[in-house]
């Protein structure tokens, strides 16, 4: 039997308002994500999409339940080691985005490129690919902090599907602020990744990306607007 990339076992998230009174961000919620699929989490605003991407990459821990990476318990390792993994076999781009002020686009792609071992230049030329392919090479060398909102999306992407080394890749809205012709690059490059054998995870209410997997619907919670 082939052992999931990522498994959810009824796993919830809860977490105390200010109030004192205990609010469930996510439902009881399982499913398995299988090398080479994607899988498109949908649901209303308030369902818990952003922090069910947050419990699998491991940047939340469940309340109740498990979180299974390649078959081992990723949600009761500590925390120096879910972040050794989301160094090393994650790729997540989610809300914030996580780019590194002071830094170029270009320095940004590179860094995930680390653990790959590969030569200076060879590095180089891939993060310029990823970043022509997603329509940002002409910001290749400005300073993040100094980018539009979709710039950074896009660079933020492009670091995603740069890392050679990612199994798992964990993306939230990636084409929200994307056009026809970016969504439909995007969609090509996520179908690369996919036929390479890594596996996708990504919150979305966008029908263009329909055809690139199979989906998981959440419920809304109780009192979510």
């Amino acid at each position: 039997m082939t052992v999931p990339r990522l498994e959810f076992r009824d796993v919830s998230r809860s977490f105390e308002d200010g109030a004192r009174a205990t609010v469930l961000a996510l439902r009881p919620t399982s499913f398995t994500l299988a090398r080479g699929e994607c899988l498109r989490v949908l649901g209303p605003s308030g369902a818990g999409k952003s922090t069910l991407l947050a419990l699998s990459c491991g940047l939340l821990l469940p309340t109740s339940g498990e979180v299974l990476l390649d078959g081992e318990p990723f949600s009761r390792w500590r925390e120096s080691f879910r972040a050794a993994a989301r160094r090393r076999r994650l790729s997540v781009v989610v809300q914030g985005l996580s780019l590194v002020t002071g830094m170029t686009a270009l320095e940004n792609v590179l860094l995930p490129m680390v653990p790959d071992g590969l030569a200076t230049r060879a590095a180089r030329e891939r993060a310029e690919s990823w970043l022509a392919r997603l329509g940002v090479s002409d910001v290749a060398l400005s300073k993040v902090e100094l980018l539009s909102g979709g710039e950074r999306q896009r660079v933020a992407l492009a670091r995603a599907l740069a890392s050679t080394h990612a199994e798992l890749i964990v993306l939230d809205e990636p084409s929200a602020h994307l056009d026809a012709a970016r969504t439909a690059a995007l969609v090509e490059a996520l179908r690369e990744r996919l036929d390479a054998g890594a596996s996708l995870l990504v919150a979305t209410h966008d029908p263009r990306l329909d055809s690139l997997g199979s989906s998981l619907e959440l419920a809304p919670r109780e009192g979510a607007p």
